[in-house]
């Protein structure tokens, strides 16, 4: 699903002094009084971390530290003492002498706390599209969520450049260096990060990859042949550590599993999965049967994308949570319904057997795992886990559903800068078209709208969330030029409205909250 790049050069120094930036800042791991901050330099250097609450720095809030030799020439700066829910200003001194950039972030709002929060999501960013980064900008989100294939860096640096601890410093840095993202988003708000199969071979698992080709055995008669290709089981533990070490973002959970992890903003709880790192092969359910020349495909209760421990970590998680809105931050699209287009398809392998590549395709996602998918929607069930929301990525289409279809309301964010959305739709159009479906209706994949979802809007696209309280949350689709392709408004349990109440939104203007209200009323736009 990835386009490969071009080598190019990534380091753009934003200094003229002779020690100067060349990679960075990126705040992560941002809590309602703290913050990390990556940064690097051409050599080590040692700097002074200036932060305030005022643009002219009149009360400043001074850390010092270095870059380091053994670090590449980078460091990730921890700061503490912020007061929750207060826009910082921070720049860099060298030598005494500040830099000429000042940037700025919002320190999150108090556990528990209520509020207007906004949220940008998206992943898939390979090329320039200046156009949708100045959108995001614009939107002004308190956080940017990026769910996997920052720039692909395999396609510059080789499958294996996490065995190298200098390719992995270069890879970061050729990730944060991404005009798109340097540009318009790191300097203006904080960030969270999951790898998705940008840091090794395209659609791995584990220490594996998928791989499916096409055999002829007659003119016009083919056995399409699925296999499991195995890469050194090291680039697991190295891709692991190298994201603690060169991503501000937050602590681990158990670094033998992946980089799973989670965090409060406000009354918005965020569960960040590894759905890569401890993978299950997705080719090892297809059983061949020689005598029709089809493949079935039979599942067992071990083959999970994220682990029986991931697993538990979550339902936990989501059982124990005390916050109004818990969200699971997944790199791959957790949709159920593609479980019966994966079905059927199965069946429609009696038509040609090419059609196994489509059954394939979609063995790639959480339909093909039950252990997980049905895990997860059967304990929210049984437990009565209210207002659940899932993000999503990795399709290079953006598109939302209320959770009629995917299970649980989703917002499926991909293809900041991908140059070939909708590929997904076009694809599903035809089994569709088979079944009598038609998008748009109870029966389609994504109620809420998106790319190719009632209309041939296959432009670059971003998902956003908007959090209004303890009301509702509002998840939209939206397209390079800003506009929305689709939105879902998803009312909380406790709202009068009731349970799970959802209102479609097409290009509105302003929003009203609460919804309904009894003195008092506040809008946004």
């Amino acid at each position: 699903m990835k386009q490969l790049l071009a080598l190019s050069l990534f380091f753009f120094p934003i200094s003229l002094f002779s020690q100067s930036i060349t990679s960075g800042p990126v705040v992560g791991g941002v809590t309602s009084e703290s913050a990390r901050i990556y940064i690097r330099t051409d050599v080590p250097t040692e700097f002074d971390l200036e932060l305030d609450t005022l643009p002219s720095f009149g009360t400043s809030i001074f850390v010092t530290d270095s870059t380091r030799t053994d670090q590449f020439s980078m460091t990730i700066v921890d700061v503490a003492g912020l007061e929750p829910f207060k826009e910082y200003y921070y720049r860099f001194l060298i030598n005494g002498q500040p830099q000429d950039s000042v940037y700025r972030f919002t320190s999150f709002p108090a556990q528990g706390e209520t509020g207007h929060y906004k949220v940008v999501v998206g992943s898939c960013n390979y090329f320039e599209n200046f156009e949708l980064f100045g959108h995001i900008k614009d939107f002004d989100p308190m956080l940017f969520v990026h769910l996997g294939d920052w720039r692909y860096p395999p396609s510059t640096f080789g499958w294996d450049y996490n065995l190298f601890p200098d390719r992995i410093a270069d890879a970061f840095s050729f990730r944060y260096n991404d005009p798109n993202m340097s540009g318009y988003v790191l300097g203006n708000t904080a960030i969270d990060y999951v790898y998705d199969d940008s840091y090794c071979h395209n659609g791995n698992q584990g220490n594996t990859f998928p791989q499916i080709t096409a055999v002829e055995l007659a003119p016009d008669s083919f056995f399409y042949d699925i296999q499991t290709i195995e890469f050194d089981s090291a680039v697991i533990p190295g891709a692991i550590r190298a994201y603690f070490d060169h991503f501000p973002g937050y602590g681990s959970v158990d670094t033998t599993i992946g980089i799973h992890h989670k965090f409060t903003m406000g009354n918005v709880e965020f569960f960040m999965l590894d759905l890569r790192n401890p993978a299950s092969p997705q080719n090892d359910p297809f059983i061949y049967h020689p005598e029709t020349n089809t493949y079935t495909f039979e599942p067992d209760s071990n083959h999970s994308l994220m682990s029986a421990p991931q697993r538990e970590w979550l339902l936990n998680g989501l059982l124990n949570s005390t916050a109004d809105w818990k969200v699971i931050g997944s790199s791959l699209m957790f949709n159920k319904r593609f479980v019966q287009f994966r079905e059927i398809a199965e069946q429609l392998q009696v038509l040609g057997p090419s059609i196994i590549e489509y059954v394939w395709s979609l063995a790639y996602f959480w339909n093909a795992y039950p252990a997980d998918l049905n895990g997860v929607l059967d304990f929210v069930e049984e437990n009565n886990i209210k207002d659940v929301i899932v993000i999503s990525g990795d399709s290079h289409s953006s598109m939302v559903d209320d959770g009629t279809n995917a299970g649980l309301p989703e917002l499926s964010a991909s293809g900041l800068a991908s140059e070939d959305e909708g590929y997904l739709n076009y694809q599903l159009d035809s089994v569709i078209d088979l079944l009598g479906y038609s998008y748009g209706t109870i029966d389609s994949l994504w109620n809420g709208g998106g790319n190719g979802v009632g209309n041939s809007n296959f432009s670059d696209s971003y998902g956003t969330m908007e959090f209004f309280g303890r009301d509702s949350v509002m998840l939209c689709a939206m397209d390079e030029s800003g506009a929305t392709m689709g939105c879902v408004r998803i009312y909380h349990s406790s709202n009068p409205l009731g349970v799970g109440a959802v209102v479609a939104i097409q290009n509105q203007r302003f929003d009203v909250y609460p919804n309904p209200a009894t003195d008092e009323i506040t809008t946004t736009n």
